[in-house]
């Protein structure tokens, strides 16, 4: 199966020009509908040195996420972290302002709601990028199955015109997308 995060278009790497990563992206999503969340840290986490992933959901509750940052670059020199579920922890929003603005980390960071981010007292809308994942595409989800990359169907095309030989021959894949191939983890039970 491919690697979502390396799939070209979606994210754009997570890198400003030069190749620096920026301090901090949270990707939200739809919670419990498994677009991938996730899976994506996990293969960001795997394709980049220095780096770990943490499962908030694993921490107590009280953990500080500042301890937890030094503790990292102290003893293992990590400069890039992924941490999933970001909301479990209390004043999440707090400490990713103080990291943000006094220390030498790269966060990224999933949760399930933006409003967080955008509604805290810390201000977290101008120093976060929020990237929204979405469930797949039938042409993403097509890709995903080594099946190519089909042209892209806009709405009127579909109305106006005949749909392509390409997109008819995948029409025997359509009601395992529709059943929830839509959701990047069902390849894995299906390939």
């Amino acid at each position: 199966m491919k690697s979502r995060a390396s799939e070209s278009g979606r994210l754009g790497g997570g890198r400003l020009s030069g190749g620096r990563f920026l301090n901090g992206i949270m990707l939200n999503g739809l919670t419990k509908c498994l677009v991938g969340k996730t899976v994506l840290l996990r293969q960001l986490r795997s394709e980049t040195p220095d780096a770990v992933y943490v499962s908030v959901d694993t921490l107590e509750r009280d953990t500080s996420l500042i301890d937890l940052v030094r503790m990292f670059q102290e003893n293992y020199r990590i400069t890039v972290l992924f941490i999933d579920e970001i909301h479990f922890l209390r004043g999440f929003e707090g400490d990713l302002k103080e990291l943000y603005d006094f220390y030498s980390v790269n966060i990224w960071f999933t949760s399930p709601s933006s409003l967080s981010i955008y509604g805290s007292a810390w201000d977290l809308s101008r120093r976060v990028i929020i990237e929204r994942l979405h469930p797949f595409s039938l042409r993403e989800y097509l890709f995903f199955c080594d099946q190519g990359l089909l042209e892209t169907l806009t709405i009127n095309q579909t109305l106006s015109s005949a749909i392509g030989a390409n997109y008819l021959r995948q029409s025997y894949r359509f009601k395992d997308y529709v059943s929830g191939g839509l959701y990047p983890f069902t390849l894995a039970l299906y390939y």
